[in-house]
């Protein structure tokens, strides 16, 4: 079930509750724990689809560069095409766009800051 998720946005899964809910790089146990992207928008406890899997193409973001490599954000769910910086952040490699719409999703964490 959903903790409250938005289509093409990156996700964990919390154990603590069974839910799973956006990631972000703030946080340490949800940034080494993303592991897919939101397929459909859905409300807190209702159930998603989710695409994980590393090396597959997932549609449905938007404005993304083609070529370019996308990391998680500090902003939940959100992916950016700069790396986190701030201290205690974590550098979570997300993918490559290949297209304005489609992501070449490989998450691999690379380092805390």
């Amino acid at each position: 079930t959903s903790g409250g998720v938005t289509v093409a946005k990156i996700v964990f899964f919390d154990s603590v509750d069974s839910k799973v809910k956006h990631a972000d790089a703030d946080v340490y146990a949800q940034s080494v724990g993303a592991y897919g992207v939101a397929m459909a928008t859905a409300a807190d406890t209702l159930a998603v689809r989710v695409a994980s899997g590393h090396g597959i193409a997932v549609a449905g973001f938007a404005g993304l560069t083609v070529g370019a490599i996308y990391y998680l954000s500090q902003f939940a769910g959100d992916i950016t095409t700069t790396a986190p910086t701030a201290a205690g952040s974590s550098v979570v490699r997300i993918g490559m766009a290949k297209s304005s719409s489609v992501l070449l999703f490989a998450p691999q964490f690379l380092f805390e800051n």
